[in-house]
């Protein structure tokens, strides 16, 4: 951890420390939200919202399309409940991103 506080690329092992950490990034968080632009704060909340609906159509679909066609195999339906649950606006790595939009070779496209 740097002299200045900041919680940021640390390895940790120790529970204590690693509850600490959880708790120092969520206070940076906090304060970080807290000192938006109204601008800012706006885009969240259209990019929380837009999250939703995207999440509930494409459930809803998946839901209509089951009840028509029958169940697809559990892999399918894994990779589907993955593609819903994935935040496209959280600040993550690359290779995560990466990790994530990448199709498998055995999906079945809808």
């Amino acid at each position: 951890m740097a002299l200045n506080g900041s919680a940021e690329n640390v390895n940790i092992t120790d529970p204590v420390l690693a509850a600490f950490v959880r708790r120092q990034r969520r206070w940076e968080e906090h304060e970080r939200r807290k000192n938006t632009t109204l601008a800012e704060r706006f885009v969240r909340f259209a990019q929380k919202k837009h999250l939703t609906f995207r999440r509930s159509i494409l459930m809803t679909g998946y839901a209509v399309r089951n009840l028509l066609f029958g169940r697809p195999p559990m892999e399918q339906l894994m990779e589907e409940l993955e593609y819903v649950n994935k935040k496209l606006y959280e600040s993550a790595d690359a290779e995560s991103q990466r990790k994530a939009w990448t199709k498998p070779e055995d999906h079945v496209e809808l």
